[in-house]
């Protein structure tokens, strides 16, 4: 009886090492899908853009021109992102200017965004996203890496690199000009005021949305310098979003905040 004894408490200790092997080796499973998620998606234009992956855009290097490249970013996970965005200049021309909007655009020396952008569960943000090559009249390529990032978990992010190619253009842009005044006053109760100058542009349309991201309000802007008031005195209190479009493509978003 005594031999049978020994022989179950060995065969018991062996069980239960396994079982705690097969736990540890569960849990570090689990904590690795953890670190190694990527909930984050881009897209443009031609589909999808795998990570760390190069698109090309193009323009001209006049003094005045701008080169622009868009990306949209799905949120795949179930649950609302707040997402971050890191600029790293990889090969960049001496004398030329970048720069890039996440949700409001920032000076060429900001690297990575103050201010993060909520994306819901599952959807995708088309218009937060701009990045801005300014030639200065000089031809060339420059690559910029834009990383989005999840801020409650850095390791959470996507990349992509964009090569903006500007040549040489046959005949001189007159100078673009978009000067947009932020909101005021803002908080607004009944009207809510913007003063700008647009030139050179195709079009451009003034866009209020609520949270959820449904259209209150657009207006169409003319190229003319000019001050736009709209009638907000309908609106529920609380916050909304306000975009400008130019030539079809978004520019900046802001915020906006309606109270009684």
């Amino acid at each position: 009886m005594e031999q049978f004894s020994t022989k179950f408490d060995i065969s018991s200790n062996k069980a239960t090492m396994i079982r705690n092997i097969f736990s540890l080796f569960l849990f570090f499973a689990l904590a690795l899908t953890q670190v190694v998620a990527q909930n984050l998606l881009l897209s443009d234009s031609k589909g999808p853009i795998a990570n760390n992956a190069t698109i090309q855009v193009w323009g001209d290097s006049g003094y005045f021109n701008i080169i622009y490249s868009y990306v949209s970013i799905t949120n795949s996970s179930g649950t609302a992102m707040d997402v971050l965005v890191k600029k790293t200049e990889v090969s960049v021309i001496p004398g030329t200017e970048n720069v890039f909007c996440w949700g409001t655009c920032y000076l060429p020396t900001t690297f990575v965004s103050t201010t993060s952008v909520n994306i819901s569960a599952g959807t995708t943000d088309t218009l937060s996203f701009a990045g801005e090559y300014k030639p200065m009249g000089i031809s060339g390529t420059t690559t910029v890496r834009y990383t989005f990032f999840n801020q409650a978990n850095l390791n959470d992010s996507v990349a992509v690199y964009v090569v903006y190619n500007a040549g040489t253009a046959a005949i001189e842009k007159a100078p673009v000009i978009v000067d947009f005044s932020n909101a005021f006053p803002n908080p607004a109760s009944s009207v809510v005021n913007f003063n700008y100058e647009l030139q050179s542009i195709g079009s451009a349309e003034l866009i209020i949305t609520d949270l959820l991201g449904s259209e209150i309000s657009r207006t169409i802007l003319q190229n003319e310098k000019n001050k736009l008031s709209i009638d907000v005195s309908s609106f529920n209190p609380g916050v909304y979003f306000y975009s400008l479009r130019v030539d079809g493509k978004p520019y900046f978003t802001r915020k906006l905040i309606v109270r009684r």
